[in-house]
C-alpha cells in the first residue's frame, strides 16, 4: 500500500489482539462470546448493547405508491431501514453485481497472490452490493420508475450497518427525521427524468443527520441524490469520515443547511461533493444560503493538517456551480494545502453573494490560462464532452433551460474567462489565505487571473460588523461597512439556517 496520502494506512476489524480502546468489541463466532472493552462508566446505565439479526429492511416499498410513515423509532439492522424500489428489484448480492459489470471471478483480482495491486477475498461472503451515490462502484442499480408519493416524516433511525433510507421515485418526502449512527450512506434518494428534466419533486426537509459512514468510510454521504429537480431545504448534517453530501443531475435546490464538521477522516475529498465534467447537459443546480464550516481542520494519520479538501467542489475541471449567499466558516487552518471553499475548474461556475470567514482559500479556478487554446477532439474524453453538449443544445429543452450548451464547445476552460466570483466577502481574522499553492489574485481567489471574471468582492483581516464573530453568527449589523463597500450585497440570515422545527416522533 504505497503512493497513498497516508503511505498506507488501514483498518482492522475483528480482531482480537487489537482492543485497546473503549467502545471496541470482538466476536468469537466459534464460541459465541462476545468482547468488549466498556468504557470506564459503564454501569452508569447509560449505555445499551444490541445485538441484531435483521438482514431485510424493516420498510420495503417495492413498487408501492401513497405509503406514510411516520412517528416510528427504528433501531438496529445489518442492511437497510427503508427500501424503495422498482416493482421486481432487489438489491444484487455483491458477487452478482460484479458479475454484472463483467468481473472475472477467477481472475486477478480474486486469486490471492496473482500480484494484483486489489485483492477481494471470500466475494459470496458480501451479504449485498454497497449504496455509494455517483460512484463507479454504486451497486444500487434500479432503472425503474421507483415508488410514488411515499412518505418518511418524523421517525427516529438508528444503528443500521448498510443505511438508513435508500429511495428510488417521484413525490418523496423525506421530513424530521433524525438518522444517526448509520454504516454507510444515510439517505439516498433518486427520482426525475434525465432527459426530459421532469423533475421528481421529491424533497428532503428538516433532518438530523449525523454519525454516518462509520463501516464503509468512503462515498458514503449524509445525504445522496440523484436525477431532477430535489429540494434539500433545514438539514442539520455533521460526523463523517468522507464526503457528507453528494448530488449529481438537474435542477436541485440545496438551501438553509447546515453542513459541518465532515471528511474527518480522509485527505482529497469535499464536504459537498459532485462530478459533471463527463455530462455536459447537468446542470441548473443551486447551491444557496448555507452554512458550510469546520472542514478541513482535522489531522489523517501521520498528517497534522488536511490537505486537498473543500467545501464543496465539482470534481476534474466541472462546471456550472451556482453557489449564492452561502457563509463557509473555519475552512482550513494557517497556511494550509490546498483546503479550499470551493473548488470548480471548469466553465460557467458562478459564487456570488457569500462570505467566507477565516478560510485558507476561497475558490479555485483553473490553474494556468492558455490564449487560444480549444477542445482536443483527437482526445476520446474531451470530443465526448463537447459532442454530448451539441446533443442537449439541440433539444429544445434542453436548449430552452440551459442555452449556454450552444456556446460550450466555444468556452474551453483553459482560454474562456466564464467563471464569476463576484460581490462576496473574505474575512480572515484568525490567519490569512494560505499562500501555500502560490500568490492569492488580488480578489481573494487562486488561479489563472484571466479566466476568473469579478471585481467588487471586499476582503478585510478585520471584523467588518458581524453581529457576534466570537460565537459564530456572521450575519451583518445595519451600519456594518461591508454594504458601502458592495452596495448589492444582501445581508444573509443565519437563524433560517439548519433544522427549523423538531426532529424525530412528535407524539
Amino acid at each position: 500500500m504505497k503512493g497513498l496520502y497516508t503511505n498506507g494506512w488501514f483498518y482492522g476489524e475483528n480482531l482480537l489482539e487489537e482492543l485497546d480502546t473503549e467502545g471496541e468489541y470482538y466476536i468469537d463466532r466459534d464460541t459465541g462470546k462476545l468482547y468488549y472493552y466498556a468504557p470506564s462508566d459503564f454501569t452508569s446505565g447509560n449505555y445499551e448493547i444490541g445485538l441484531s439479526m435483521l438482514k431485510t429492511p424493516i420498510f420495503n416499498f417495492n413498487g408501492a405508491e401513497y405509503v406514510n410513515v411516520s412517528n416510528i423509532t427504528m433501531k438496529g439492522g445489518r442492511g437497510y431501514a427503508v427500501l424503495g424500489t422498482s416493482a421486481g428489484y432487489s438489491i444484487p448480492s455483491f458477487k452478482d453485481w460484479m458479475i454484472s459489470r463483467g468481473a472475472d471471478l477467477n481472475g486477478a483480482n480474486f486469486t490471492k497472490g496473482s500480484g494484483s495491486s486489489v485483492y477481494i477475498a471470500d466475494i459470496d461472503k458480501y451479504t449485498d452490493s454497497q449504496v455509494f451515490p455517483g460512484h463507479v462502484w454504486d451497486g444500487f442499480v434500479d432503472d425503474g420508475n421507483g415508488v410514488n408519493h411515499i412518505d418518511v416524516k418524523n421517525c427516529n433511525i438508528f444503528n443500521f450497518g448498510s443505511g438508513a433510507i435508500v429511495i428510488n421515485g417521484t413525490d418523496v418526502h423525506l421530513d424530521n427525521n433524525h438518522i444517526k449512527n448509520i454504516g454507510g450512506t444515510a439517505l439516498y434518494l433518486r427520482g426525475g427524468d434525465l432527459e426530459t428534466l421532469t423533475p421528481s419533486n421529491n424533497e428532503i426537509l428538516n433532518n438530523n443527520i449525523h454519525h454516518v459512514g462509520y463501516l464503509q468510510k468512503s462515498y458514503v454521504p449524509a445525504i445522496g441524490m440523484h436525477g431532477v429537480g430535489i429540494h434539500v431545504a433545514y438539514n442539520d448534517l455533521y460526523d463523517a469520515p468522507h464526503c457528507i453530501f453528494n448530488y449529481h443531475g438537474n435542477d436541485h435546490v440545496i438551501e438553509y443547511n447546515k453542513i459541518h464538521d465532515a471528511v474527518k477522516e480522509c485527505l482529497d475529498m469535499d464536504a459537498i461533493y459532485t462530478r459533471n465534467e463527463y455530462v455536459p447537459q447537468w446542470r441548473g443546480s443551486v447551491i444557496k444560503n448555507n452554512y458550510i464550516y469546520n472542514i478541513g481542520i482535522y489531522p489523517v494519520g501521520e498528517y497534522k493538517k488536511q490537505l486537498n479538501v473543500s467545501a464543496i467542489r465539482t470534481d476534474n475541471y466541472g462546471h456550472a456551480l451556482q453557489i449564492y449567499n452561502n457563509v463557509f466558516a473555519n475552512i482550513g487552518s494557517d497556511g494550509a494545502n490546498n483546503v479550499i471553499g470551493v473548488t470548480a475548474q471548469g466553465n460557467r461556475n458562478t459564487l456570488k453573494g457569500n462570505i467566507f470567514v477565516d478560510c485558507s482559500a476561497t475558490f479555485l479556478g483553473w490553474n494556468s490560462y492558455a490564449p487560444g487554446a480549444t477542445w482536443d477532439m483527437t482526445k476520446t474524453e474531451e470530443k465526448e464532452r463537447v459532442e454530448l453538449a451539441e446533443k442537449y443544445a439541440a433539444n429544445p429543452i434542453f436548449a430552452a433551460k440551459y442555452p449556454e450548451l450552444a456556446t460550450f464547445k466555444d468556452e474551453y476552460y483553459k482560454s474562456v474567462a466564464t467563471n464569476i466570483f463576484d460581490e462576496n466577502l473574505v474575512v480572515n481574522i484568525k490567519f490569512k489565505l494560505s499562500q501555500a499553492n502560490g500568490t492569492v489574485n488580488p480578489q481573494g481567489t487562486r488561479g489563472a487571473p484571466e479566466l476568473i471574471k469579478g471585481t467588487n468582492n471586499y476582503l478585510t483581516t478585520s471584523d467588518p460588523g458581524f453581529v457576534d464573530y466570537a460565537n459564530g453568527n456572521y450575519e451583518l449589523k445595519p451600519d456594518s461597512e461591508v454594504f458601502k463597500k458592495i452596495p448589492e450585497f444582501q445581508n444573509i440570515d443565519m437563524s433560517k439556517m439548519g433544522n427549523n422545527e423538531p426532529v424525530g416522533p412528535s407524539n
